[in-house]
């Protein structure tokens, strides 16, 4: 089994973080087969993880409260906004990998962020999270953590 958790945190000028959500997240099932075709089949052609993206879309209120339920056929964002590079620790002995993106002061601001995907090369998502609303601000940075572990 498959599991996913997203971390984020709101980082200030100071370096101070502050905790915002850490929760379990959905991997799409075409991720899913995708992992299981990179041990089992010869041919599979590696498909990196690249992309971090967020999102508008991912509640069902107008203030972002009641997140959206992800589905598992998802293709995209619902309503994507803002795309970064990701980059990767892996933990080999825990069979984990963690992905780490970061916005900075100056990005994403006005935005009600509701949602976000890891994202292949290829621009097929891996996974994806709904969660409350994060009003960002020029006040703070925002960095996630999104953590990969076969269980």
């Amino acid at each position: 089994m498959i599991e996913g958790e997203l971390g984020i945190w709101k980082v200030f000028s100071d370096g101070h973080k502050e905790e915002v959500y850490v929760k379990k997240n959905l991997i799409i099932r075409l991720a899913k087969l995708q992992l299981l075709s990179a041990l089992y089949d010869p041919a599979f052609v590696q498909d990196r993880i690249t992309t971090f993206k967020l999102g508008t879309g991912g509640s069902i209120d107008p203030l972002g409260q009641f997140p959206k339920p992800e589905n598992g056929e998802q293709t995209n964002l619902i309503t994507p906004q803002i795309s970064v590079a990701t980059s990767y620790v892996s933990y080999p002995l825990e069979v984990k990998v963690t992905y780490l993106a970061d916005l900075d002061q100056s990005q994403g601001n006005g935005l009600s962020i509701t949602e976000a995907g890891l994202f292949k090369a290829s621009g097929a998502i891996f996974n994806v999270k709904n969660f409350p609303a994060i009003p960002k601000t020029s006040e703070f940075g925002l960095h996630f953590e999104w953590s990969i572990k076969a269980v």
